[in-house]
């Protein structure tokens, strides 16, 4: 069972509603409150509507949307040149090479390349010269690997000093922790929290927090958040920059480092959202 079902079945039975196991891991469960029923399955909840759902696991999308409204790394998407030929229509760049030209005009170097609908610091990659770029681009659109995607992404480069990962839940913030790497070590995944040694830490100064709340006001005016984790990171100036959404957050590093205390209040919080049916 993961570890934020075990969470949300220990306050189910706090606050005595009925529950029931769905599958046989027991990751998937049926609430019921009042004459309604809700699902939660592994990280997904009842509060976010598929198609917000899609545009969060969606970078290219997620920029779109908001980049007008809060400061985002600079971002541009190229579809795979062996695309099928029904969506060759939407082709920008005829090969690898030109996509590459194509970054490196726009955004020079070092350079981010990712996939558009990774996640865990899968196929992200930091590239300092045209080679790497090149490399990083045909990983994405590699047909025979399982990470295969068939948008890659271009991105400005921000000199993160600090990482954040901000937990919302209906426009507010439930809790926020730093993604610490001091004296951690790379292990080949630029995502913070696979880097060996580092560790999650929970924000409680109040000064942060308001500034988290103040920096993403913008997107709760442009798209109501049901439920997403926002990941945010801090540059060399003291800037913050929205780097992406996340749908159905996970909690396996947080609860490892912090316990379960802040996950139970997020699902109380849920619970008691629902008993008072006031979901988005």
């Amino acid at each position: 069972m993961l570890v934020n079902i075990q969470c949300l079945v220990q306050v189910c039975k706090r606050l005595n509603i009925d529950f029931r196991f769905i599958d046989n891991n027991h990751n998937v469960i049926q609430i019921s409150t009042g004459n309604n029923l809700y699902y939660f399955a592994n990280w997904t909840t009842p509060y976010n509507k598929e198609s917000e759902a899609y545009i969060f696991q969606d970078k290219e999308f997620t920029y779109q949307l908001l980049k007008d409204k809060i400061r985002m790394p600079r971002t541009l998407g190229f579809l795979d040149p062996d695309i099928e030929e029904k969506r060759k229509e939407y082709l920008t760049a005829s090969s690898c090479e030109k996509i590459v030209d194509e970054i490196q005009k726009n955004f020079g170097l070092p350079v981010i390349i990712k996939k558009n609908k990774g996640a865990g610091g899968l196929g992200v990659f930091k590239c300092n010269n045209k080679d790497e770029c090149l490399i990083a681009v045909k990983h994405v659109f590699d047909k025979t690997s399982k990470d295969y995607d068939y948008v890659v992404l271009g991105q400005e480069y921000i000199p993160v000093v600090k990482e954040y990962r901000v937990v919302v839940f209906k426009n507010e913030i439930v809790f926020a922790y730093l993604k610490d790497v001091e004296g951690a070590t790379f292990a080949g995944n630029l995502s913070p929290l696979h880097w060996e040694g580092s560790k999650a830490v929970l924000v409680e100064d109040t000064t942060s927090l308001e500034s988290f709340n103040v920096f993403l006001k913008p997107v709760f005016s442009e798209l109501p958040i049901g439920y997403a984790g926002f990941d945010i990171a801090e540059d060399s100036t003291g800037k913050l920059w929205l780097l992406e959404i996340n749908s159905k957050p996970a909690f396996d590093f947080y609860v490892r480092d912090n316990g379960t205390d802040k996950l139970l209040l997020l699902y109380e919080k849920m619970l008691e959202d629902l008993r008072e049916e006031k979901l988005i």
